[in-house]
């Protein structure tokens, strides 16, 4: 038993190792020193919602905890600079709830420079069969290109 334990926790700790040059480790946050970036959720209803997260910054993943229940509000700590994010949305746009069209998902590669102490929100808007994405500061002016992306019929999955 001790050998297996053993085993399980070194095969872990392999496994754990080789992804972390691929994961975004967050600095610390103090609010002098560093920003924090969000997506964004444009609910409606349970028929009508248009949401978005980051899924890497600078190339490496950003994970969530499972525990998060809306990983697009949860705030992720950067040093200054200019970063590039990758950017999830997801939305819905049908009458009703019991439709059979949608979800649908686009991502999309902005860049933007972060200033230390400040806030910054993704946000996207859908027009016609494209969707708009772009990094905003806490005024809502955009601090990033505006990026238009075709987006696809969403694969079913509890897991974004």
């Amino acid at each position: 038993m001790k050998k297996m334990i053993s085993l399980l926790f070194t095969l872990t700790m392999l496994l754990m190792g080789c992804a972390s040059d691929k994961i975004y480790r967050e600095p610390p946050i103090v609010p002098t020193k560093t920003a924090i970036i969000h997506g964004f959720d444009h609910t409606l209803s349970a028929a009508n919602w248009h949401n978005g997260k980051v899924t890497t910054v600078d190339g490496k993943n950003v994970i969530y905890s499972m525990f998060i229940i809306d990983d697009y509000s949860y705030n992720i700590s950067l040093i200054p600079g200019a970063h590039r994010f990758e950017i999830k949305t997801t939305f819905n746009q049908v009458p009703t709830f019991f439709s059979t069209e949608g979800p649908y998902e686009a991502t999309a590669s902005v860049q933007a420079m972060i200033v230390a102490g400040h806030n910054y929100t993704l946000n996207g808007t859908i027009e016609g069969s494209t969707v708009k994405l772009w990094v905003e500061n806490s005024s809502g002016k955009a601090v990033s290109d505006v990026v238009t992306t075709a987006y696809k019929k969403s694969k079913a999955s509890l897991v974004s």
